[in-house]
């Protein structure tokens, strides 16, 4: 099954309502879901991974130094975010 042209759109829309509200949605996935921080580095690998994949005559040490420290600073917003629920 192939991803169509209408799913697209119906992601980007959805996305552009979210992206605003973004940091408290996915505050509430990860506290839903039960993250750890060991969950963090699997998803960091799977991530780079992905994207090495998708792009591969663009990857150089560069772009992965760029998005692991992109993922790293996401991350630990949302750790710090986590740890400010947990403790309310």
């Amino acid at each position: 099954m192939a991803f169509s042209e209408a799913q697209e759109e119906l992601v980007l829309r959805s996305w552009k309502a979210m992206k605003p509200d973004s940091e408290s949605i996915a505050l509430k996935f990860f506290l839903r879901a039960g993250v750890a921080d060991a969950h963090f580095e699997v998803v960091k690998t799977a991530l780079l991974d992905t994207i090495q994949g998708a792009v591969p005559e663009m990857w150089t040490l560069e772009m992965k130094a760029a998005w692991e420290e992109a993922y790293d600073q996401l991350a630990a917003a949302i750790k710090e975010e986590m740890k400010l629920a947990a403790a309310a």
